[in-house]
């Protein structure tokens, strides 16, 4: 896990040569078929041809190239592209090179395993990749891969207090200052306090310890920064930039895609810690954090087993393949919205959840449309509640005000653009309009920080330069029972209702709009923030 040209690709092409001059037999994936040919032509073919000793024991053909040995035991190299299935068969291999893999077909590389089988060294993987995103069981990309491995970093020791340590822009460069519960960057500063523009010397990193300068580009040892068992033992390297002799880190710092430049400007972020640091962009206001979560608690505690309710209560329900997620929440203060939790879990059916409406007086609901339209579409019409159908998806420039009310109440369902929504559950948490239980981390079996936590707000960039921003999917299950209870709080109004009362219309004057800015908390519009 690295960033942009840090010799990954050419680390990848001896890694192969090495392998195939065994005789073992390597696939390997590029992201895209589009740049074949000129892929052959200056990554492998070239070189070998200015090598004679390469030239002498490689033949090409197409996309396969043999390593001939005198013993007749030849190598073989296939090159495959991720964008097409139909090149993932029919190749037997010994191992398997993945270059650039956040930008490959994730869910073709699944089939690479199969290609394995047969071989009697066991599954040999390489992958290398610029990290985009946080990964995970459901997004397999390079961070996944790294935080399954012993996780190994470029540690140089300090000449003063001989610490070792990684070169980190946040722990030896940089200086931030940052809002605790919101994650707002108040101000950031040098660590090298004598610097400045007018200094012909590049910028110092300072040891964590003692605060001496750091030689980052003296001689350093890998090492393992996690432990895994000798059973599943896979390397992981990450490399930055900060360790490279090609790189002076005043121009990280003051250049026109550097530090500062990128600090109100999330796009130029998120390069800078892909290509730069090689870490996936999480930055501060793009993620529900634990600090977050733990500002909002309140002073009551949930059992799931046996808590009632009396007062109306929305509920918002996401449908996985094996649990319902469920979020119920009330309504304590007249004239604000602010939702109280008092139901958080996990439930295995739709009966389970007609005993949740009957126990916490459920008056607005939305569900979930899939997986499980069928299910869901039974239980609307059979439960003692008002019961919307929601679809989520990707609608540009969406706003409640798009929606027919008319049409909603006549077909109750109703289609959501799953990143605005995401954010304007995320907004409720910076600005504490939720109450949590304070036993918040044992609900829903024990997931639900984690699945609050997990989903990010990344910033992607197609391969014509498009940029739109998104939400991680995967382990998200009780923030999206989250989302579909805010939209239940709007469909039944609760937060202008009476005190037991939850009347169905909602004001025609309130707008959410679609998120433009970074800056999350300048969205808000509308008379309900």
């Amino acid at each position: 896990m690295c960033g942009v040209q840090s010799g990954k690709t050419e680390w990848i092409s001896c890694d192969i040569f090495a392998l195939i001059s065994m005789g073992l037999s390597y696939q390997l994936v590029q992201p895209k078929d589009d740049l074949r040919v000129l892929f052959h032509k200056t990554r492998i073919r070239d070189p070998i041809k200015r090598s004679p000793f390469y030239d002498s024991h490689v033949t090409p053909d197409g996309a396969m190239y043999t390593w001939k040995n005198p013993d007749g035991h030849n190598g073989t190299l296939r090159v495959a592209f991720s964008n097409r299935e139909d090149e993932f068969i029919s190749f037997p291999a010994d191992a398997v090179g993945v270059d650039e893999v956040d930008k490959c077909d994730l869910g073709n590389l699944s089939l690479l395993p199969d290609r394995l089988m047969g071989s009697p060294y066991g599954p040999l993987y390489r992958r290398s990749s610029t990290p985009t995103t946080v990964g995970n069981d459901q997004v397999p990309n390079i961070n996944y891969y790294f935080c399954q491995s012993d996780k190994r970093e470029w540690y140089i020791e300090c000449e003063s207090c001989h610490t070792e340590q990684s070169i980190d822009w946040l722990k030896n460069i940089v200086d931030e200052r940052r809002d605790a519960s919101t994650g707002k960057l108040l101000g950031y500063s040098l660590k090298d306090e004598d610097w400045h523009e007018d200094l012909e010397r590049d910028i110092l990193p300072i040891c964590m310890r003692c605060g001496h300068p750091l030689d980052r580009l003296k001689e350093g040892k890998w090492y393992p920064t996690a432990r895994i068992p000798k059973s599943a033992a896979r390397r992981g390297y990450h490399l930055n930039k900060l360790t490279s002799p090609l790189i002076r880190i005043r121009d990280l710092w003051e250049g026109p895609e550097g530090y500062q430049a990128s600090v109100n400007n999330p796009t130029k972020m998120q390069r800078f810690f892909n290509s730069i640091l090689g870490l996936p962009f999480v930055g501060a206001g793009t993620q529900i954090t634990e600090d977050m979560l733990r500002a909002c608690q309140g002073s009551h505690y949930l059992n799931p087993e046996t808590d009632t309710h009396s007062r109306p209560c929305s509920m918002g329900v996401d449908v996985g393949p094996e649990w319902l997620d469920v979020r119920i929440s009330s309504y304590p203060v007249h004239g604000k919205d602010i939702r109280r939790a008092e139901y958080i879990g996990k439930v295995r059916d739709f009966d389970d959840l007609h005993k949740l409406v009957r126990r916490f007086n459920v008056r607005t609901a939305v569900l979930d449309a899939e997986p499980e339209t069928r299910g869901a579409l039974l239980f609307q019409k059979t439960a003692h509640c008002q019961t919307y159908i929601c679809y989520t998806r990707e609608v540009k420039g969406q706003t409640l005000a798009d929606f027919d009310l008319e049409k909603v109440k006549k077909n109750m369902k109703l289609t959501i653009d799953r990143t605005m929504f995401m954010d304007h559950v995320l907004a409720t948490y910076q600005m504490k309009k939720q109450i949590l239980p304070t036993n918040m981390q044992f609900l829903s079996e024990g997931m639900y920080v984690a699945e609050m936590t997990n989903p990010t707000r990344v910033l992607e960039v197609d391969d014509r330069g498009n940029e739109k921003y998104v939400w991680t999917s995967g382990m998200d299950h009780s923030f999206m029972a989250d989302v579909y209870d805010f939209c239940a709080m709007l469909l039944g109004n609760f937060w202008q209702a009476p005190m037991g009362v939850a009347s169905n219309p909602r004001p025609e004057t309130m707008v959410l709009r679609p998120v433009e800015s970074f800056d999350i908390m300048s969205v808000f519009d509308s008379p309900l923030y």
